[in-house]
Formats: C-alpha cells, sequence, structure tokens
C-alpha cells in the first residue's frame, strides 16, 4: 500500500513480498569492473533478456549489513 508524504508525492512501503524470487549471476572481467546480471527464477530462457537488469558488482550490498 502506498501512502502520501508531508510533500503530497507518494511514498512506497518499505518491503512487499511479492512471492518472486530472483537469480544473480555475476560476470568476471579482467579490464573492466565484474557485472552482475539480475532476472527472476521462474521467467522462460527466451525471456530473461526482457525482465533482467545488470550493474557493476560493487553497486550490491547485503541486505543484512543495510538493516
Amino acid at each position: 500500500m502506498m501512502t502520501a508524504d508531508a510533500s503530497g508525492g507518494v511514498t512506497p512501503p518499505l518491503h512487499v513480498d511479492t512471492g518472486r524470487r530472483l537469480h544473480s549471476v555475476v560476470e568476471r572481467y579482467e579490464r573492466s569492473a565484474d557485472r552482475r546480471t539480475v532476472y527472476p527464477v521462474d521467467v522462460d530462457e527466451a525471456d530473461i533478456c526482457t525482465h533482467w537488469f545488470t550493474a557493476d558488482d560493487v553497486a550490491f550490498v547485503d541486505l543484512a549489513s543495510m538493516r
């Protein structure tokens, strides 16, 4: 459920469990940053290219360390 904040904007909930699970794969490179790709585990292989995102691996942090 989204709520209105003091500025009149919308604040999304801190956590929503949609039941979807994600898989991640890290591609290691010698001359550039390692890259991590994240995608749903239940998506067909043909659809992975439309349900994924990729970023430098250092952009990802352990969830427990951020709590």
